[in-house]
């Protein structure tokens, strides 16, 4: 961990970065307006801040001047703080940090953080999310959580994408993601998203479906070309393309795509592909395709997404 501090003429600020969990902690002087309920803390205000930064619940803690004791608040505790002009009044909220090890210009930066866990009850994964924003007009901070929120079933894989977390799971009808499970075609973000849905494919046996070096296994996935690049050559690449997914960023960089692909000016849908070589890649082909149309081409499911619900 190291620290850096901004000095202001009336506040202050701290950034303190921990390498191992990618976390900031923001100290500056306010107090607790808005809150549920706090743990009391029989720590000197040092102590108080290793302690929140190595509990992965922990959102904010205050400090209203005693050296002895400290008020931690886990996330979804508190929902806001008043800027106090008091040094002997200080605040701390922990957030997530981007790849930067700066230290923020100052304290009224908009953020957030989250917690991931799993439900051994239910077997599925979990997400714990909040933000920060910061009111100039009231001299307030406002958090705000999404309360604990899992993915539909045991199956779905939980991705933290730069938009929000997202849950994934290569089903085997439509059926069951938009009606069953109240999801959408989903795209891939990464190349982390993508190994994990070839794990998907490989765990419902497609690579058995191909056979003798000539058959080929296939899932939709989200991706579907623009009405202006419907047969224009001059369209390329992801940008020929729409997304429904809500939660894809403008530039995957997930959609791993087969050799000299997309090459299709009809073929307009996009597809996960276990080739007939036994290697993945992503590929256009016509939206309208069945089993029965290509016979070469088995198609055996449909990358299904959501966000994760309460």
């Amino acid at each position: 961990m190291f620290s850096c501090i901004t000095s202001f003429i009336i506040v202050f600020s701290i950034c303190l970065i921990d390498i191992t969990d990618s976390s900031t902690v923001i100290v500056t002087n306010g107090s607790p307006v808005s809150y549920s309920s706090y743990s009391s803390l029989t720590f000197d205000w040092d102590a108080c801040l290793d302690y929140c930064v190595n509990d992965e619940l922990c959102m904010v803690i205050f400090n209203n001047g005693s050296d002895t004791t400290c008020q931690l608040f886990k996330i979804g505790d508190l929902q806001s703080v008043k800027r106090r002009y008091s040094s002997e009044v200080k605040v701390a909220f922990k957030l997530n940090r981007d790849n930067s090890s700066t230290c923020p210009a100052n304290d009224t930066l908009s953020g957030g953080g989250y917690v991931l866990g799993y439900n051994d009850t239910l077997r599925r994964q979990s997400y714990h999310g909040y933000s920060i924003n910061y009111d100039p007009d009231n001299l307030m901070w406002n958090f705000n959580s999404t309360g604990v929120t899992m993915c539909a079933s045991g199956g779905y894989k939980m991705s933290i994408r730069p938009k929000g977390p997202w849950c994934f799971y290569v089903e085997e009808a439509a059926y069951n993601c938009s009606v069953k499970w109240s999801g959408v075609l989903s795209g891939i973000e990464t190349p982390e998203e993508f190994q994990a849905v070839t794990e998907m494919a490989k765990n419902h046996g497609y690579e058995s479906l191909v056979k003798n070096n000539i058959y080929e296994t296939a899932a939709w996935t989200d991706g579907i070309r623009k009405p202006e690049c419907v047969g224009n050559t001059t369209c390329s690449g992801l940008s020929a393309f729409t997304f429904s997914d809500p939660t894809l960023s403008s530039e995957p960089t997930g959609f791993l795509w087969n050799s000299n692909q997309p090459d299709g000016t009809t073929r307009d849908c996009l597809m996960f592909k276990i080739n007939s070589d036994k290697s993945y890649g992503i590929d256009d082909e016509l939206c309208t395709m069945r089993n029965s149309t290509i016979p070469k081409i088995r198609l055996s499911g449909y990358l299904c997404g959501e966000v994760p619900k309460v």
